[in-house]
């Protein structure tokens, strides 16, 4: 059982981007009603859930070392009380399925005003869930009831890989745009090839377009 030595409301911000982080801080201390707590990490947003309550958290859909969705299943099973906001500059379907099925209660994009921010923290503190309205939430809701199975094999890193591949990019590019070496493309390429059942980028093509997700960022 956790011991808490405050008693203040508190809401936890997960991002590995120091001026994103201060921006939103300074927005919610604007707001007033709760202390801000920062973590750059999965480690350190674990740390600091260990030392006190949250009574909400915003977390970054692709904060380093284990990714969102791990951040989010780790922090709701530490405080089950705690209402999770997904951030993200992708305003990807998947994306906010991933994180909404982890246990987040909303998902907003960081491209979405101050106001927007603030609306969709109260929502999900209120009991709602919240989607950012640029993302469809028809298509959420099948990839939540399981339809559109296959791309939800691929991991974080492999979906990345494949939106690159989608669109053209060579192996080269690819290890280039995400800082990878090409060996590494080439293994992600080639587990992504077997978990869709494709046996060229054609293939990898019509899943894409199938799943209506050749318009991702």
């Amino acid at each position: 059982m956790l011991r808490w030595a405050v008693l203040e409301p508190r809401i936890l911000l997960v991002d590995d981007h120091p001026v994103f982080r201060s921006g939103v801080r300074a927005l919610l201390e604007a707001e007033g009603g709760a202390v801000i707590e920062e973590a750059s990490s999965t480690a350190e947003a674990v740390a600091i859930a260990e030392r006190m309550p949250f009574v909400a958290a915003c977390v970054d859909v692709l904060i380093p070392e284990a990714g969102g969705p791990a951040v989010v299943r780790k922090l709701r099973m530490m405080q089950p009380q705690c209402a999770i906001l997904g951030l993200s500059v992708l305003d990807e379907p998947l994306r906010a399925a991933e994180m909404l099925r982890a246990g987040a209660a909303g998902y907003a994009l960081k491209s979405q005003s101050p106001e927007a921010m603030v609306h969709a923290l109260a929502t999900i503190r209120g009991g709602v869930g919240y989607l950012a309205p640029e993302i469809s939430q028809q298509r959420v809701d099948e990839l939540l009831t399981g339809e559109g199975d296959s791309l939800q094999r691929l991991t974080i890193r492999e979906r990345r890989v494949f939106d690159l591949l989608v669109r053209g990019h060579s192996n080269k590019k690819v290890a280039d745009l995400l800082t990878i070496a090409r060996s590494t493309v080439e293994t992600h390429r080639r587990h992504i090839m077997r978990k869709l059942e494709a046996s060229s980028i054609v293939d990898l093509v019509h899943v894409a377009l199938r799943h209506g997700e050749m318009g991702m960022a």
